[in-house]
């Protein structure tokens, strides 16, 4: 156990997966503020398909994997950020197993030829859409939620404030929302 930033911060560091499981279970059922991070045994591994059409069925593209060896829990067509319209781009995330890395010897799918790789990784610093704070998700995150709109403790899905009244950081309560890139919170 280690205490960061002056005392408002414990970190625990459990030995084994077994403790961290029973530690994570009892912050939760006694409603505890805290967020923790995804094991790397319960993470998938997530690989990006080129050359596919977009008009491809999943269900194909998933049976000619697993015939290959690899346990698909999800295939998602990748659509245009603007447009909406489906890419010939194709996330997939394998369940973790020992011949993940195989996958990357595959050249052809369905007949066609494809080209398997690692997805880009982000550069942008990760933000919890639960609590606006920076380093975690909102999967792991069991704190109370902060408006990223006007900073106050609820979703910002029931947000009540007008687009003529000023945001409010949730991290350090400047004329800003909490997703601004420039606040002094998030360049720390």
């Amino acid at each position: 156990m280690t205490t960061l930033r002056s005392g408002h911060i414990i970190k625990l560091m459990p030995v084994d997966i077994e403790t961290y499981k029973t530690i994570r279970d009892n912050l939760i059922k006694n409603n505890i503020n805290h967020y923790t991070y995804k094991l790397k045994s319960e993470k998938t591994y997530r690989v990006v398909i080129r050359g596919l059409h977009a008009s491809e069925n999943i269900d194909m593209i998933k049976e000619e994997l697993q015939a290959k060896g690899h346990a698909v829990r999800q295939i998602v067509n990748v659509l245009h950020r603007t447009t909406k319209e489906k890419l010939p781009l194709y996330f997939v995330d394998l369940e973790p197993q020992a011949n993940n890395k195989d996958i990357f010897s595959i050249k052809y799918i369905n007949h066609v030829k494809v080209t398997i790789e690692a997805p880009y990784k982000k550069k942008e610093v990760l933000q919890c859409k639960r609590c606006q704070r920076f380093g975690h998700c909102k999967n792991q995150c069991f704190r109370p939620f902060r408006c990223v709109k006007c900073g106050n403790d609820h979703p910002t899905s029931a947000c009540t404030k007008t687009p003529e009244s000023e945001a409010v950081c949730a991290n350090c309560q400047g004329k800003h929302p909490a997703s601004y890139k420039g606040c002094i919170k998030y360049k720390q």
